[in-house]
């Protein structure tokens, strides 16, 4: 059951990774240059790295309550605490993607409009009335694409987390 528990938090941690990778290609590919990418060709090595250690930084922080939440599994096989961990699992990762999926969408929208990622002028918006708030994130942000991707993302999650359980046999295991 132990191996199970790991294998199911692990393929979470990988889904999360992808999608901040994904995010972060679809930024450079749209909002950096080729001939900017070519210059720095030196230096790329090092992003990487900092990407990759950010992202799985912001994964680890993620998996802390199924970490936890599986302890027991690893001490006690009950078969309802392991359907409970796995709902939990499957639920609890598309609420991650769907945080990280509109975080990302949101930045590339802020990026778009103010050259510059999330930081404190985000916030500021919230300071103004709503319903001019509502308004203009309705006609600065592409908010139908943006639900259309979140909806996508949170579609293909729940199939892939669905085929994984399916694949580890985990409804056996808990039995």
């Amino acid at each position: 059951m132990s191996r199970i528990f790991l294998q199911l938090t692990v393929f979470q941690i990988a889904i999360w990774l992808t999608m901040l990778i994904v995010i972060r290609l679809v930024f450079i590919f749209i909002y950096i240059p080729m001939s900017v990418i070519t210059e720095n060709l030196p230096h790329l090595p090092l992003a990487l790295r900092n990407i990759v250690r950010f992202d799985s930084q912001v994964c680890a922080y993620a998996a802390v309550p199924l970490l936890l939440l599986g302890l027991p599994l690893l001490v006690v096989a009950n078969k309802r605490l392991c359907r409970f961990f796995t709902v939990f699992t499957q639920w609890y990762s598309m609420v991650v993607v769907m945080a990280i999926t509109l975080l990302g969408c949101v930045d590339l929208g802020f990026y778009h409009n103010f050259g510059s990622h999330i930081n404190s002028t985000f916030f500021d918006f919230f300071k103004e009335e709503p319903l001019s708030l509502i308004e203009s994130i309705w006609n600065e942000y592409p908010v139908i694409r943006m639900i259309a991707i979140i909806i996508g993302c949170l579609w293909t999650t729940w199939r892939v987390n669905s085929l994984l359980i399916k694949n580890l046999n985990i409804t056996e295991h808990c039995e």
